[in-house]
């Protein structure tokens, strides 16, 4: 994923939900564990955002970083059906 290496990014995910009964699984961004997530059951091909900010640090000097998805052992994990990044102005992000 594309960040920005100047201000510090977030990154917006878009699950399709309602495909599982809920879904739970790390999140990580170049290695390290960002959030364990999870997505509870919604209406079948629901969509949900979930915004996880990336460490302070992780995105200083880079243009790129690599985001995976692990499932938690005995649990599945989301469909993703889109994942954007958001730069911070001040802080909070927009």
């Amino acid at each position: 994923m594309k960040v920005d290496p100047v201000r510090p990014s977030d990154v917006v995910m878009t699950y399709r939900v309602g495909d599982h009964k809920t879904a739970e699984f790390d999140i990580f961004a170049d290695g390290q564990k960002l959030v364990t997530e999870t997505v509870p059951s919604r209406k079948p091909n629901a969509f949900f955002d979930g915004l996880r900010i990336l460490l302070v640090g992780m995105t200083n000097d880079r243009s790129m970083v690599l985001v995976n998805f692990q499932a938690i052992t005995g649990k599945s994990a989301a469909s993703v059906a889109g994942a954007r990044r958001v730069r911070r102005a001040n802080g909070v992000a927009k």
